[in-house]
């Protein structure tokens, strides 16, 4: 019987048994009498079989000399010479000796083992003896182990992120917990002009005439803080304070911020509290009439004896006069703060002018002034510069007469105190005329010798519903 699959010239043993010989008394190779090889003689120490030894001659291959009594146990058996190479290129049979019983790989009669596949009746690779084959998943057991994975894997993930989420939540909280943290929260609200919030921060109370402490009444302001910087802080007893410094309009200005510490938030962050701020001021001087209104960005205020003063943030605020009538006016002005807690320097002055309404006013003023001390018949008349002394207290006066020689010559100035200056510029003159009669019955004329000088001096010092107020200065 020929295997088909076996190399061209190779003939395949038609049994994959070892046959042993009948007769075991058999003489050795040459006598021809038996066909079947003797075992083969000892190759030295250990029965290994020495290079070059070769079976007895009329041997069959792949056959084995039965064993004698008393003999060692059978030795491989060599291959007869010019056996064919072994079938998948294995070398010829002389160069690989086999066992006896081993069936060689490639022999009929036996159904080949493909690579990989366990032989029968032995575990698969990776499986010890006796241990059940895993059973094949069915695709919904496959599909079970995916979502399982993809849930395992998802799981992880997310758990990841959270970790990676609570860390940065953690250290973000712990910055908003410092004393530089609520400086900053402070001035960012200032330099958003959210002041309501600002002095809420740190526990500022506005009063009833706080009229600039109002987000609407920033909002007009102009020159707002632009920036600031944090410079140092230092702490000692629960108070920290923090060096700072703000810029506005160009300039920068340090300032000093007190924080206390006041317990924990979350159990892990203390809470810093600010505390209130000193602001600076609006201060305004008025040299105008107490009738006289303010604006300070567009909140009216009223002066108190020519000058006001009103809290507010760093920026510049819009001053001006308002009054009634038309008879003053004042240039618009600006109040400058600078910074926080510190004055201003210079303040606003909103100095009065007249109109010219106000000039016409004043000069009727003055000129019903002098017209009245003329008038008056008392030779010293209340109120006005000129008088006469009589020296004889026998006489009795009477149709006493003031007479105007010259009228005096006057300007009005500015506002100076309480008032616009007026004062004269060329002195007038008056006399003075009048009948007399002395305790003996004696009758005559009481004169001035010369004319009385008259000067004017004093100030317009408002405007009412008959128009200007004129007040003397000179005694």
């Amino acid at each position: 019987m020929t295997d088909s699959n076996a190399p061209e010239g190779v003939n395949t043993p038609p049994s994959r048994q070892p046959r042993y010989s009948e007769n075991p008394e058999a003489p050795q190779g040459g006598q021809g009498q038996s066909t079947e090889p003797q075992a083969p003689a000892s190759h030295g120490e250990g029965g290994a079989p020495q290079p070059g030894s070769a079976p007895q001659a009329g041997a069959a291959p792949g056959s084995y000399a039965a064993p004698q009594a008393g003999d060692a146990a059978p030795s491989y058996v060599a291959p007869q010479a010019g056996s064919a190479p072994g079938p998948y290129g294995q070398p010829p049979a002389a160069q690989q000796p086999q066992y006896a019983g081993q069936q060689p790989y490639g022999q009929p009669g036996q159904p080949q083992q493909a690579y990989g596949q366990a032989p029968n009746g032995q575990a698969p690779y990776g499986q010890y003896p006796g241990q059940p084959s895993r059973p094949e998943r069915t695709p919904e057991q496959r599909k079970k182990r995916t979502r399982l994975l993809v849930g395992l894997l998802g799981g992880g993930a997310l758990l990841l992120i959270l970790i990676i989420v609570g860390g940065i939540l953690f250290a973000t909280t712990a910055a908003k917990h410092t004393p530089e943290a609520a400086v900053r929260e402070y001035l960012d609200s200032v330099k958003s002009g959210q002041i309501e919030n600002a002095m809420k921060l740190d526990g500022t109370k506005p009063a009833d005439g706080d009229v600039l402490l109002t987000d609407a009444a920033y909002k007009k302001a102009k020159v707002h803080i632009s920036g600031y910087e944090i410079v140092a802080t230092t702490e000692s007893d629960g108070r920290a304070t923090v060096q700072a410094r703000v810029r506005q309009g160009g300039d920068s200005f340090p300032q000093t911020f007190v924080v206390d510490k006041g317990g924990k938030t979350a159990v892990f962050f203390d809470e810093w509290k600010l505390q209130p701020v000193a602001l600076g001021t609006v201060d305004v001087q008025v040299g105008a009439p107490g009738d006289a209104g303010v604006t300070v960005d567009g909140q009216a205020v009223t002066p108190a004896d020519g000058a006001l003063s009103l809290k507010a943030f760093p920026g510049q605020y819009a001053v001006a006069l308002t009054s009634e009538g038309g008879f003053y006016a004042a240039d618009d002005t600006v109040a400058q703060v600078k910074g926080f807690g510190s004055p201003t320097g210079q303040p606003a002055v909103l100095e009065a002018k007249l109109t010219a309404e106000g000039v016409a006013a004043a000069n009727a003023a003055v000129d019903a002034w002098v017209q009245g001390c003329v008038a008056s018949p008392e030779l010293a008349p209340p109120g006005c510069t000129f008088t006469l002394i009589n020296t004889d207290p026998t006489l009795t006066l009477t149709n006493q007469k003031w007479t105007l020689e010259a009228a005096p010559q006057y300007k009005i100035g500015d506002w100076e105190g309480s008032g616009w200056v007026v004062s004269s510029t060329v002195t007038g003159s008056v006399t003075f005329a009048a009948n007399a009669t002395n305790t003996a019955g004696q009758s005559g004329t009481f004169a001035s010798v010369a004319p009385v000088p008259f000067r004017i001096g004093g100030v317009i010092t408002s405007f009412g519903p008959d128009g200007a107020v004129f007040e003397n200065k000179i005694g």
